[in-house]
Order: structure tokens, then sequence, then C-alpha cells
């Protein structure tokens, strides 16, 4: 079973958090991404308001990675509400 590890940027800026991410593929051979992004524009939310987008990825693959994700947001909730 793979192990879920949770990478969190250090600061909450998307800009640097995806220079982060970048190093972490160069370092950690990473072969493929799944993305979801929030547009905050009040002014073209009728053109898209969520962006997503993959890369080495088939239909399966984005799916384990999605599961992987929802596995991470459920473990948050538990230790947010149950454990702390």
């Amino acid at each position: 079973m793979p192990k879920i590890v949770h990478f969190k940027s250090q600061k909450d800026n998307v800009l640097d958090f995806l220079d982060e991410i970048k190093k972490e593929v160069e370092e950690n051979n990473i072969t493929n991404i799944l993305i979801a992004c929030k547009v905050d524009d009040p002014e073209d939310y009728k053109k898209y308001s969520i962006l997503t987008g993959y890369a080495g990825l088939d239909m399966g693959g984005k799916q384990e990675l999605l599961s992987h994700i929802q596995l991470d947001i459920i473990k948050d909730m538990i230790n947010r509400n149950y454990l702390t």
C-alpha cells in the first residue's frame, strides 16, 4: 500500500507552492501530477471558476491520485474533530 506524504507549502502563496512542487518533482523523479485550482475572479466567474489538469496520467491514474487526496482530507477532518 502506498504511503501518503502530505506536502504543505511553507507559505500560502500559490506561486511559492508551485516553485516548491517543481523542486520536489526534480529531486524525487515524480512522473505524474493532478491539479485543481479555484479562480477567484468575480468579474470573470462565468467563464470558469475551477481549473483541473494532469500530466502523465490516464483515467485510472487520475482516480487513484484523487482517492489519495480525499484520504488526506478525511485524515485532517478526523484529526481536527476527534483527536484534538
